[in-house]
C-alpha cells in the first residue's frame, strides 16, 4: 500500500526504453527459483486450469492485470512470469513497471509446465464443470461459498450463507473459513477466482472454485484439486 500511494503521489517512474523481459529456457523453473522469487503465470485461467506449477500465482493478462499485479505482489523480490509468448511477457512488464514492480527476471512460456511435469515434479489441475452441475451442491449446503467480490458488488446480491472475503485480503483471513465441507471460490467474471484459487496456501484446502453473473446464475465453474 504505501508504495502504491506514493507512485499516486509522485507517478510512475519515466522508463525511457521499453523494458523487455529476457526469455529464459523452459528448464529454467526449478523448486530453487520458486523459493528464491515469484512466478506468475499470466496465462487465462482455463489454460492456467488446465495444467500449472504448484507454488505458482495465476493473475490471468487482462484489463485488471495491473490493479491485482500491484495488489497481490511484493515489490522487493524479483518476479518470472509464465506467458503465451514474448509479446504477452513485454506488455506484462512494461505495465509492471508503470506501477514499480520493476524486478521481472525473464520469462517462459507454457513449455515450462511441460518441462517441469518431465523432471518429475508433477503439475497439478483445475477440473472444471458447469453452473448447473455446482447449483444444487449449493442449494443443499454441500460446500462452503467465498465470495471474493469487492463490498459493494457483494451488497448488490450474493448467494446465501456465503462468506465474504475480497480476493487481495483472502491470504490474510484463511483461518475464518472452514475445513468440514468442500471450499467454493466466487467472483463475478472468472479472474478474481481464479486469482484465489492459485493463492499459494489456499490451494491445499480449496476443492473449487466459481464464477457468477450474479448471485443466483452461476457460471463456468472450476474445480481447484
Amino acid at each position: 500500500f504505501a508504495t502504491m500511494k506514493r507512485l499516486n503521489r509522485d507517478g510512475p517512474p519515466i522508463l525511457g526504453e521499453m523494458p523487455t523481459p529476457k526469455p529464459l529456457e523452459a528448464t529454467a523453473l526449478t523448486p530453487a527459483v520458486l523459493r528464491e522469487g515469484i512466478v506468475v503465470d499470466i496465462r487465462a485461467a482455463d489454460d492456467f486450469a488446465a495444467g500449472y506449477i504448484p507454488g505458482t500465482l495465476n493473475i490471468p493478462f487482462g484489463k485488471t492485470f495491473s490493479t491485482w499485479a500491484g495488489w497481490l505482489l511484493p515489490y522487493n523480490r524479483d518476479i518470472v512470469l509464465i506467458a503465451n509468448d514474448a509479446a504477452q511477457a513485454a506488455r506484462a512488464t512494461r505495465e509492471m513497471a508503470m506501477i514499480g514492480l520493476d524486478h521481472v527476471a525473464g520469462f517462459t512460456t507454457a513449455e515450462a509446465v511441460t518441462a517441469w511435469n518431465a523432471a518429475g515434479h508433477g503439475i497439478e489441475t483445475i477440473p472444471q464443470s458447469t453452473g448447473a452441475e455446482m447449483a444444487p451442491r449449493i442449494a443443499a449446503h454441500e460446500v462452503t461459498v467465498v465470495d471474493v467480490r469487492n463490498h459493494s458488488e457483494f451488497a448488490q446480491g450474493h448467494i446465501p450463507g456465503a462468506l465474504h472475503m475480497p480476493v487481495g485480503h483472502l491470504n490474510a483471513r484463511l483461518a475464518e473459513i472452514p475445513r468440514d465441507k468442500p471450499i467454493v471460490l466466487q467472483c463475478q467474471g472468472g479472474a478474481r477466482s481464479a486469482i484465489a484459487s492459485s493463492v499459494r496456501s489456499m490451494c491445499a484446502t480449496v476443492t473449487r472454485s466459481i464464477s457468477a453473473t450474479s448471485s443466483r446464475s452461476i457460471a463456468s465453474p472450476t474445480f481447484c484439486t
